[in-house]
């Protein structure tokens, strides 16, 4: 089976010089990812916080919000 030449170092490298892509660790392409979505304010019981567009594209949450509450309340 023959390697395709986009799998090798060379062409990352080589890529990433160029602009075309990016070079960075996970916590940095986390961020980016949070940081380039859409971010909302939003009250919950009274307090604020903020809804990240990137964890909840569909209707509902990755995370269900009242099992999440069980276990930041101990």
């Amino acid at each position: 089976m023959a390697q395709r030449k986009t799998h090798t170092l060379y062409y990352h490298l080589a890529a990433v010089k160029a602009g075309k892509r990016r070079f960075e660790n996970a916590f940095q392409g986390v961020s980016r990812m949070i940081l380039e979505s859409d971010i909302e304010k939003v009250m919950v019981q009274g307090k604020t916080t903020y809804n990240f567009k990137l964890f909840s594209p569909g209707g509902k949450h990755i995370i269900d919000m009242d099992l999440a509450k069980k276990f930041s309340n101990p």
